[in-house]
């Protein structure tokens, strides 16, 4: 897991309320985590990621017709800036299950 903050302007520290990134600040998240990690840059060209919203972050992959193989990278941002990386081939209803858990435990303890 890799911490990314959600936008330029935007730091985030415990305690503070946690407003919804959006779904640009959270494909531009995804883009520099995965230009850091030396990716193919046509990976993630602009149009290349999309983003659908779960209650507290965004689930960020490829389109659609790239969706469809089961070795897919798939990544979870949280609100708060937490970036999750997992397979296509993880159960996704219970992988969001999860990923919200932790979002809630990590704002109880850190308020």
């Amino acid at each position: 897991m890799a911490e990314i903050t959600p936008g330029d302007d935007a730091e985030i520290t415990p305690g503070d309320d946690i407003e919804p990134m959006s779904e640009a600040q959270a494909i531009m998240a995804v883009r520099r985590y995965l230009l850091s990690r030396n990716s193919d840059p046509s990976t993630c060209a602009p149009g290349r990621l999309v983003a659908e919203r779960c209650s507290v972050g965004w689930i960020v992959g490829a389109a659609a017709l790239a969706r469809q193989r089961n070795d897919e990278r798939i990544y979870y941002i949280a609100d708060d800036g937490e970036l999750e990386e997992t397979s296509s081939a993880a159960e996704r209803s219970a992988y969001v299950t999860s990923f919200e858990q932790r979002f809630r435990q990590r704002r109880a303890l850190f308020g």
